[in-house]
């Protein structure tokens, strides 16, 4: 019986990429955990999970800012069993081919490397193999990152006179986004203010994936927000933001865009890792 635990790994295998570059993709760790439920009747959400950790690299994503819709053609162990992911019913699954793409940054699913280091970590999701197994005996698909881009900064001054209209700007209709400041007292369509009055709430519709990161700051430049949270999918979304006091005429929304993101498929296909 194999133990679970993590296995670091040192291959590396390099991908052939479209054009004369190359993308490498080297296996880092692998980690198993099992968990067994002995009441039936009080569910519990499995931790039963396989997690290999790999970096990426090569000139045409070191700067990728995300990533996503990763699938998997073939997905064994050495025993047979089919590794690929399952996606449970009304959640989305890292492992899946979501439409969403996940950023790239430090503590997430994709983590960031130092900044004297190349390219980016991610970790992918894998269903459990057979006890009796000894490799995952290959792992063949890919998955997509979005890099590049050019940095576009909104600045939405005044937000609070603009509640419950549409914010006009040519930054974000050249990025494809259509925004609008919600009304915290009327509360539609699922979402909801996190502070009251003490909060501000902005619904984006389009291209989301240019939306890097929001802020609402005072008039020094310091950040208002002490929380936030984000409601909807890759088409349409609601950003909520708890804030450090109510808005007023010196607040302003910041909105960081990266406008022309490019869409690159990377190959995935890893033989013989040795299992935890």
């Amino acid at each position: 019986m194999r133990t679970a635990g993590a296995v670091v790994l040192g291959l590396v295998l390099a991908i052939p990429a479209y054009g004369a570059q190359k993308i490498k993709i080297m296996p880092v760790q692998l980690v198993e955990t099992r968990a067994k439920q002995f009441k039936k009747k009080v569910k519990f959400p499995s931790t039963s999970e396989l997690k290999l950790t790999i970096h990426v690299e090569g000139d045409q994503v070191n700067d990728a800012t995300s990533y996503g819709k990763i699938k998997f053609d073939e997905a064994a162990d050495d025993a047979g069993t089919d590794l690929k992911p399952k996606k449970a019913k009304g959640m989305s699954s890292f492992g899946g081919s979501d439409d969403e793409f996940k950023p790239l940054r430090s503590g997430m699913m994709g983590m960031r490397q130092e900044e004297d280091e190349k390219g980016f970590r991610l970790e992918l999701s894998l269903g459990l193999p057979s006890r009796k197994a000894i490799l995952i005996s290959r792992l063949k698909g890919e998955f997509q990152v979005l890099a590049g881009g050019t940095e576009k900064t909104v600045t939405i001054k005044k937000p609070k006179n603009l509640i419950g209209k549409k914010v006009e700007d040519p930054v974000l209709e050249a990025a494809g986004l259509e925004a609008r400041i919600l009304d915290p007292k009327k509360k539609k369509g699922g979402w909801f203010s996190m502070g009251g009055e003490n909060s501000l709430s902005i619904e984006l519709k389009g291209d989301l994936k240019a939306v890097q990161k929001m802020d609402v700051i005072d008039a020094k430049g310091k950040s208002l927000t002490s929380g936030h949270m984000s409601m909807g999918d890759h088409k349409k979304k609601t950003y909520s933001y708890d804030l450090d006091k109510p808005l007023d005429d010196t607040t302003t929304l910041k909105i960081e865009l990266l406008v022309g993101l490019k869409t690159i498929t990377v190959p995935l296909d890893l033989k013989d890792l040795e299992l935890p």
